[in-house]
């Protein structure tokens, strides 16, 4: 409860809210759950195209 009320009296951490941007919904809600994970998967598998052979955790340390 202490630090609750300390991070209250803290004014950065008391208008921290403040800076922060509001977080913007889609133009859409899917209904289909599918159709989103479908959507996340081919932006996943175009960033890891973009990696070189083998991806970051096989490079060689030298």
């Amino acid at each position: 409860m202490i630090w609750g009320v300390l991070g209250l009296c803290h004014r950065p951490l008391h208008r921290l809210e403040d800076s922060l941007p509001d977080a913007t919904p889609d133009a859409e809600v899917e209904s289909d759950l599918n159709v989103v994970q479908e959507r996340v998967d081919r932006r996943f598998a175009a960033t890891r195209r973009k990696e070189p052979a083998g991806g970051p955790a096989h490079r060689p340390l030298a």
